[in-house]
């Protein structure tokens, strides 16, 4: 019952909102039977503090024959206010092979992609080896695999690489991190890792053993 699952979680965001200071933000994971609940929720407790909507694309599972197989999951970011912290630089990634740019060697012998505008002429030159800021759609992330090293058990676990791009984009070491539905204990061990304070919680006593 999608209602239900709203009134379970709506007070645990409107808490979250409390706590959070001016630079925080929420991430809230999401499949699509939820999402779009779950988002006009966050809106009437956020307002128009949505960052973005991310969608993150993954290859393993099962397919399907009666359908396109469902094979991404989406993550809402909401931020306390319009102040919020956004680390561009920390999350970086190398720019693709094959882009419709041209790759140029600069000055100094780096290579860059090239591009000029047709409309104004403007040419615009991205250092290879700086990376690039993700777009809001993921797929160089893959879900864990049951023979992953990182398996914990926990059945709904996620990749530390996930978990690690989003506190990298709005933390600094010192920063406080809190997982209200803390499952496999991913956000503590990736938010210890990047020297970040750390509250988890979760009621499932097998998450506790975990």
């Amino acid at each position: 019952d999608p209602a239900a699952f709203v009134a379970w979680l709506s007070p645990w965001l409107v808490e979250s909102h409390r706590v959070l200071r001016p630079s925080g933000s929420l991430f809230v994971h999401l499949d699509y039977r939820a999402v779009h609940y779950v988002k006009v929720a966050l809106d009437g407790i956020f307002g128009r503090q949505l960052v973005n909507e991310l969608i993150w694309g993954y290859a393993v599972g099962g397919k399907s024959r009666r359908g396109f197989a469902r094979k991404h999951d989406t993550i809402l970011w909401y931020a306390r206010t319009e102040a919020y912290a956004f680390h561009a630089d920390a999350v970086r990634v190398p720019r693709r092979a094959g882009s419709h740019m041209r790759v140029v060697a600069d000055a100094g012998g780096a290579a860059v992609q090239e591009k000029t505008d047709r409309k104004t002429g403007r040419v615009y030159r991205y250092p290879v080896a700086a990376g690039k800021i993700p777009e809001d759609w993921w797929t160089d992330i893959e879900t864990l695999n049951h023979s992953d090293r990182e398996r914990t058990g926990w059945p709904s676990q996620k990749p530390e690489r996930l978990v690690e791009r989003c506190l990298r984009a709005v933390t600094r070491p010192g920063d406080r991190v809190a997982d209200w539905f803390a499952g496999s204990g991913t956000t503590a061990a990736v938010a210890r890792r990047l020297g970040c304070d750390f509250v988890v919680v979760d009621a499932e006593a097998a998450a506790v053993a975990v």
